[in-house]
Protein backbone atom coordinates (compact mmCIF):
# COMPACT_ATOMS: atom_id res chain seq x y z
CA UNK A 1 0.00 0.00 0.00
CA UNK A 2 1.34 3.39 -0.95
CA UNK A 3 -0.78 7.11 -0.06
CA UNK A 4 -0.07 9.71 -3.14
CA UNK A 5 0.04 13.01 -1.00
CA UNK A 6 -0.38 15.10 -4.61
CA UNK A 7 -3.40 13.28 -5.39
CA UNK A 8 -4.76 12.22 -1.77
CA UNK A 9 -5.20 9.21 -2.82
CA UNK A 10 -4.65 5.38 -1.23
CA UNK A 11 -3.08 3.16 -4.07
CA UNK A 12 -2.03 -0.56 -3.58
CA UNK A 13 -1.98 -3.98 -5.30
CA UNK A 14 -3.75 -6.86 -4.62
CA UNK A 15 -1.58 -10.02 -2.99
CA UNK A 16 -1.05 -12.87 -5.62
CA UNK A 17 0.66 -16.12 -5.82
CA UNK A 18 2.56 -18.17 -7.63
CA UNK A 19 0.49 -20.78 -9.62
CA UNK A 20 3.55 -22.73 -10.29
CA UNK A 21 6.80 -23.83 -8.98
CA UNK A 22 9.96 -21.84 -8.84
CA UNK A 23 12.28 -24.11 -10.81
CA UNK A 24 15.65 -24.08 -9.14
CA UNK A 25 18.59 -25.93 -10.76
CA UNK A 26 20.48 -28.56 -9.04
CA UNK A 27 23.69 -30.18 -9.94
CA UNK A 28 22.82 -33.09 -8.17
CA UNK A 29 19.41 -33.47 -9.18
CA UNK A 30 19.31 -32.15 -12.77
CA UNK A 31 22.78 -33.49 -13.95
CA UNK A 32 22.50 -36.94 -15.54
CA UNK A 33 25.97 -37.42 -14.85
CA UNK A 34 25.58 -37.30 -11.52
CA UNK A 35 21.88 -39.50 -11.83
CA UNK A 36 22.27 -43.45 -10.52
CA UNK A 37 20.94 -45.68 -13.35
CA UNK A 38 17.62 -46.34 -11.67
CA UNK A 39 17.22 -42.32 -11.66
CA UNK A 40 18.17 -42.63 -15.41
CA UNK A 41 15.82 -44.92 -16.01
CA UNK A 42 13.18 -43.02 -14.23
CA UNK A 43 14.00 -40.26 -16.03
CA UNK A 44 13.91 -41.68 -19.03
CA UNK A 45 10.07 -42.70 -18.67
CA UNK A 46 8.99 -39.59 -17.19
CA UNK A 47 11.48 -36.42 -18.87
CA UNK A 48 8.89 -34.08 -17.71
CA UNK A 49 10.70 -34.84 -14.33
CA UNK A 50 13.98 -32.90 -15.78
CA UNK A 51 14.22 -29.23 -15.71
CA UNK A 52 15.60 -28.10 -19.43
CA UNK A 53 12.11 -30.06 -19.99
CA UNK A 54 10.23 -28.93 -17.68
CA UNK A 55 11.30 -25.18 -18.67
CA UNK A 56 10.67 -25.80 -22.05
CA UNK A 57 7.36 -27.77 -21.05
CA UNK A 58 5.71 -24.29 -19.51
CA UNK A 59 6.80 -22.47 -22.40
CA UNK A 60 4.47 -24.62 -24.58
CA UNK A 61 2.03 -24.54 -22.01
CA UNK A 62 2.26 -20.05 -22.52
CA UNK A 63 1.89 -20.62 -26.46
CA UNK A 64 -1.03 -23.17 -26.17
CA UNK A 65 -3.05 -20.49 -23.50
CA UNK A 66 -2.51 -17.67 -25.71
CA UNK A 67 -3.73 -19.65 -28.78
CA UNK A 68 -6.57 -20.74 -26.41
CA UNK A 69 -7.02 -16.66 -25.43
CA UNK A 70 -6.44 -15.39 -29.19
CA UNK A 71 -9.48 -18.09 -30.19
CA UNK A 72 -12.16 -16.94 -27.48
CA UNK A 73 -11.06 -12.81 -28.52
CA UNK A 74 -11.77 -13.53 -32.05
CA UNK A 75 -14.90 -15.21 -31.85
CA UNK A 76 -15.81 -12.04 -29.75
CA UNK A 77 -14.38 -9.91 -32.12
CA UNK A 78 -16.00 -12.03 -35.15
CA UNK A 79 -19.29 -11.49 -33.62
CA UNK A 80 -19.43 -7.52 -34.02
CA UNK A 81 -18.88 -7.00 -30.48
CA UNK A 82 -15.85 -5.48 -28.69
CA UNK A 83 -13.76 -6.64 -26.26
CA UNK A 84 -12.78 -6.04 -22.69
CA UNK A 85 -9.34 -5.76 -21.11
CA UNK A 86 -8.57 -4.84 -17.51
CA UNK A 87 -5.46 -3.43 -16.13
CA UNK A 88 -4.21 -6.51 -13.97
CA UNK A 89 -4.22 -6.24 -9.97
CA UNK A 90 -5.92 -2.96 -8.27
CA UNK A 91 -5.43 -0.86 -11.56
CA UNK A 92 -7.68 2.18 -12.48
CA UNK A 93 -7.72 1.58 -16.09
CA UNK A 94 -9.55 -0.73 -18.79
CA UNK A 95 -9.42 -0.69 -21.90
CA UNK A 96 -11.97 -1.69 -24.80
CA UNK A 97 -10.48 -3.16 -28.17
CA UNK A 98 -12.79 -2.36 -31.46
CA UNK A 99 -11.30 -4.64 -34.32
CA UNK A 100 -12.75 -7.31 -36.60
CA UNK A 101 -10.49 -10.37 -36.01
CA UNK A 102 -7.47 -11.39 -33.67
CA UNK A 103 -5.10 -13.55 -35.76
CA UNK A 104 -2.05 -14.67 -34.31
CA UNK A 105 -1.98 -11.81 -31.92
CA UNK A 106 -2.34 -9.33 -34.40
CA UNK A 107 -5.44 -7.26 -34.11
CA UNK A 108 -7.11 -5.84 -37.66
CA UNK A 109 -10.30 -3.83 -38.40
CA UNK A 110 -9.29 -4.34 -42.07
CA UNK A 111 -9.30 -0.62 -44.02
CA UNK A 112 -10.53 0.82 -40.73
CA UNK A 113 -7.87 1.78 -37.99
CA UNK A 114 -7.92 -0.73 -34.67
CA UNK A 115 -9.72 1.41 -32.09
CA UNK A 116 -8.70 1.24 -28.74
CA UNK A 117 -10.62 3.33 -25.72
CA UNK A 118 -9.31 3.61 -22.31
CA UNK A 119 -11.52 4.35 -18.98
CA UNK A 120 -10.38 5.70 -16.19
CA UNK A 121 -12.47 4.47 -13.47
CA UNK A 122 -15.00 3.91 -15.45
CA UNK A 123 -15.07 6.49 -17.17
CA UNK A 124 -13.75 7.00 -21.24
CA UNK A 125 -10.77 9.36 -21.32
CA UNK A 126 -8.76 8.56 -24.22
CA UNK A 127 -9.13 7.18 -27.70
CA UNK A 128 -6.30 5.29 -29.43
CA UNK A 129 -6.36 4.64 -33.40
CA UNK A 130 -3.68 2.46 -34.60
CA UNK A 131 -3.50 0.40 -37.99
CA UNK A 132 -2.53 -2.31 -36.22
CA UNK A 133 -2.15 -3.50 -32.57
CA UNK A 134 -0.72 -6.46 -31.04
CA UNK A 135 -1.66 -8.61 -28.23
CA UNK A 136 0.68 -11.00 -26.43
CA UNK A 137 0.88 -13.40 -23.70
CA UNK A 138 2.66 -12.01 -21.05
CA UNK A 139 5.19 -14.68 -19.99
CA UNK A 140 6.32 -15.66 -15.94
CA UNK A 141 3.36 -13.67 -14.95
CA UNK A 142 2.88 -14.76 -11.06
CA UNK A 143 -0.56 -13.67 -11.49
CA UNK A 144 -3.35 -15.91 -10.69
CA UNK A 145 -5.18 -14.61 -13.61
CA UNK A 146 -3.28 -15.07 -17.60
CA UNK A 147 -2.25 -11.64 -18.26
CA UNK A 148 -1.48 -10.20 -21.71
CA UNK A 149 0.38 -6.98 -23.10
CA UNK A 150 -1.20 -4.98 -25.54
CA UNK A 151 1.23 -2.86 -27.89
CA UNK A 152 0.26 -0.24 -30.85
CA UNK A 153 3.27 0.92 -33.38
CA UNK A 154 1.87 4.90 -35.22
CA UNK A 155 -0.78 5.26 -32.69
CA UNK A 156 -2.82 8.03 -32.74
CA UNK A 157 -4.08 9.50 -29.17
CA UNK A 158 -7.43 11.66 -29.00
CA UNK A 159 -8.76 13.16 -25.92
CA UNK A 160 -12.42 12.35 -24.59
CA UNK A 161 -15.05 13.02 -25.19
CA UNK A 162 -13.67 16.79 -27.16
CA UNK A 163 -11.80 14.58 -29.83
CA UNK A 164 -8.88 16.57 -29.89
CA UNK A 165 -5.62 14.78 -30.87
CA UNK A 166 -3.06 15.03 -27.65
CA UNK A 167 -0.16 13.20 -29.73
CA UNK A 168 1.23 10.42 -32.02
CA UNK A 169 3.16 7.90 -30.24
CA UNK A 170 6.01 5.52 -32.22
CA UNK A 171 4.73 2.98 -29.75
CA UNK A 172 2.40 2.24 -27.01
CA UNK A 173 1.99 -0.37 -24.58
CA UNK A 174 -0.48 -1.38 -22.43
CA UNK A 175 -0.24 -3.86 -19.55
CA UNK A 176 -0.25 -6.41 -17.53
CA UNK A 177 -3.88 -6.73 -18.58
CA UNK A 178 -6.42 -9.77 -18.22
CA UNK A 179 -9.34 -10.75 -20.25
CA UNK A 180 -12.55 -11.11 -18.02
CA UNK A 181 -13.52 -14.44 -17.88
CA UNK A 182 -10.55 -16.20 -19.15
CA UNK A 183 -9.54 -18.65 -16.17
CA UNK A 184 -6.83 -20.95 -16.42
CA UNK A 185 -7.58 -24.52 -18.85
CA UNK A 186 -5.50 -26.58 -15.80
CA UNK A 187 -3.06 -27.20 -19.22
CA UNK A 188 -0.10 -27.18 -16.39
CA UNK A 189 -1.92 -30.69 -15.10
CA UNK A 190 -0.62 -32.32 -18.72
CA UNK A 191 2.60 -34.26 -19.44
CA UNK A 192 4.52 -33.35 -22.60
CA UNK A 193 2.66 -35.76 -24.62
CA UNK A 194 -1.08 -34.90 -23.71
CA UNK A 195 0.48 -31.23 -24.50
CA UNK A 196 1.53 -32.52 -28.00
CA UNK A 197 -1.88 -34.12 -28.98
CA UNK A 198 -3.53 -31.04 -28.04
CA UNK A 199 -1.50 -28.69 -30.56
CA UNK A 200 -2.26 -31.19 -33.03
CA UNK A 201 -5.82 -30.32 -32.31
CA UNK A 202 -5.36 -26.56 -32.80
CA UNK A 203 -6.56 -25.15 -36.34
CA UNK A 204 -3.65 -23.05 -37.91
CA UNK A 205 -1.40 -22.82 -34.77
CA UNK A 206 1.04 -20.33 -34.80
CA UNK A 207 4.80 -20.02 -35.44
CA UNK A 208 5.56 -19.42 -32.01
CA UNK A 209 3.30 -22.58 -31.08
CA UNK A 210 4.80 -24.69 -33.49
CA UNK A 211 8.07 -23.22 -32.69
CA UNK A 212 7.23 -24.11 -28.98
CA UNK A 213 6.48 -27.74 -29.87
CA UNK A 214 8.88 -28.44 -31.98
CA UNK A 215 11.47 -27.03 -28.98
CA UNK A 216 9.92 -29.74 -26.51
CA UNK A 217 10.10 -32.54 -28.80
CA UNK A 218 13.95 -31.89 -29.71
CA UNK A 219 14.54 -31.59 -25.81
CA UNK A 220 13.14 -34.69 -25.07
CA UNK A 221 14.93 -36.61 -27.64
CA UNK A 222 18.06 -34.78 -26.52
CA UNK A 223 17.59 -36.10 -22.99
CA UNK A 224 16.81 -39.51 -24.06
CA UNK A 225 20.19 -39.86 -26.07
CA UNK A 226 22.41 -38.32 -23.11
CA UNK A 227 20.31 -40.86 -20.74
CA UNK A 228 21.43 -43.76 -23.43
CA UNK A 229 25.10 -42.62 -23.68
CA UNK A 230 25.78 -42.43 -20.04
CA UNK A 231 23.87 -45.85 -19.15
CA UNK A 232 26.12 -47.33 -22.22
CA UNK A 233 28.79 -45.72 -20.99
CA UNK A 234 28.97 -46.56 -17.80
CA UNK A 235 28.20 -50.56 -19.12
CA UNK A 236 31.05 -49.93 -21.24
CA UNK A 237 34.25 -48.86 -18.49
CA UNK A 238 32.70 -51.80 -16.25
CA UNK A 239 33.46 -54.14 -18.77
CA UNK A 240 36.44 -52.24 -20.03
CA UNK A 241 37.98 -52.60 -16.31
CA UNK A 242 37.50 -56.22 -16.50
CA UNK A 243 39.21 -56.86 -19.59
CA UNK A 244 41.92 -54.62 -18.24
CA UNK A 245 42.68 -57.05 -15.66
CA UNK A 246 42.75 -60.17 -17.97
CA UNK A 247 44.67 -58.11 -20.62
CA UNK A 248 47.18 -57.55 -17.75
CA UNK A 249 47.36 -61.20 -16.44
CA UNK A 250 47.60 -62.78 -19.89
CA UNK A 251 50.32 -60.53 -20.53
CA UNK A 252 52.27 -61.56 -17.39
CA UNK A 253 51.97 -64.71 -18.27
CA UNK A 254 52.76 -64.37 -21.87
CA UNK A 255 55.69 -61.82 -21.25
CA UNK A 256 56.94 -63.30 -17.78
CA UNK A 257 60.63 -62.86 -19.04
CA UNK A 258 60.11 -59.41 -19.49
CA UNK A 259 59.93 -56.15 -17.07
CA UNK A 260 57.14 -55.31 -14.83
CA UNK A 261 57.16 -51.85 -16.63
CA UNK A 262 56.95 -52.99 -20.14
CA UNK A 263 53.93 -55.25 -18.99
CA UNK A 264 52.41 -52.35 -17.62
CA UNK A 265 52.78 -50.57 -20.55
CA UNK A 266 51.19 -52.82 -23.11
CA UNK A 267 48.24 -53.36 -21.02
CA UNK A 268 47.77 -49.43 -20.66
CA UNK A 269 48.09 -48.74 -24.00
CA UNK A 270 45.16 -50.84 -25.40
CA UNK A 271 43.17 -49.53 -22.05
CA UNK A 272 43.57 -45.92 -22.71
CA UNK A 273 42.87 -45.70 -26.35
CA UNK A 274 39.36 -47.81 -25.44
CA UNK A 275 38.61 -44.62 -22.93
CA UNK A 276 39.42 -42.59 -26.04
CA UNK A 277 37.03 -44.69 -27.99
CA UNK A 278 34.70 -44.98 -25.95
CA UNK A 279 34.53 -41.36 -24.79
CA UNK A 280 34.13 -40.38 -28.65
CA UNK A 281 31.06 -42.79 -29.01
CA UNK A 282 29.08 -41.36 -26.07
CA UNK A 283 29.63 -37.69 -27.91
CA UNK A 284 28.06 -39.25 -30.94
CA UNK A 285 25.16 -40.67 -28.75
CA UNK A 286 24.36 -37.61 -27.57
CA UNK A 287 24.72 -35.90 -30.70
CA UNK A 288 21.91 -37.93 -32.16
CA UNK A 289 23.93 -40.72 -33.88
CA UNK A 290 23.01 -43.27 -31.18
CA UNK A 291 23.61 -46.53 -33.46
CA UNK A 292 27.04 -45.62 -34.85
CA UNK A 293 27.97 -44.05 -31.64
CA UNK A 294 27.07 -47.10 -29.60
CA UNK A 295 29.27 -48.76 -32.28
CA UNK A 296 32.03 -46.86 -31.97
CA UNK A 297 31.72 -46.88 -27.60
CA UNK A 298 31.80 -50.82 -27.72
CA UNK A 299 34.61 -51.68 -30.75
CA UNK A 300 37.26 -50.71 -28.31
CA UNK A 301 35.96 -53.76 -25.67
CA UNK A 302 35.48 -55.88 -28.81
CA UNK A 303 38.78 -55.50 -29.65
CA UNK A 304 40.51 -55.80 -26.12
CA UNK A 305 38.30 -59.39 -25.81
CA UNK A 306 39.65 -60.41 -29.01
CA UNK A 307 43.59 -59.54 -28.07
CA UNK A 308 42.42 -61.63 -24.42
CA UNK A 309 41.44 -64.36 -26.07
CA UNK A 310 44.39 -64.21 -28.69
CA UNK A 311 46.44 -64.31 -25.99
CA UNK A 312 45.17 -66.38 -23.89
CA UNK A 313 45.30 -69.38 -26.91
CA UNK A 314 48.86 -68.66 -27.62
CA UNK A 315 49.57 -69.29 -23.91
CA UNK A 316 47.79 -72.70 -24.01
CA UNK A 317 49.91 -73.95 -26.75
CA UNK A 318 52.83 -73.26 -24.73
Amino acid sequence: MSFSAASGELRGAREIEPTRAIILPSFLNDDPRSMTREQLLKLRKNPDEFDEVEKVRLRLIDAIEEAVAWKEVNKQLAAGKTQRLVELGVGRYSYELDATSLVNGILSAGEQPVKVIQYDEGEPVRRFEAPTAELTREIGSAANAISFNLKMRGSTVYQIPDGGVLNVRREQVFGPLEIPGLEEQGFIDLDSSELNEMVMEIDAPSEELQRATRRLKDRIIELDNEIESRLQTRYAISVTAILLVMLGMTLAIYLKHSLPLFIYLWAFLPALIDLLVISSGAQLMRDGQVYFGCFVMWIGNVILLAGVCLLTRMISRH
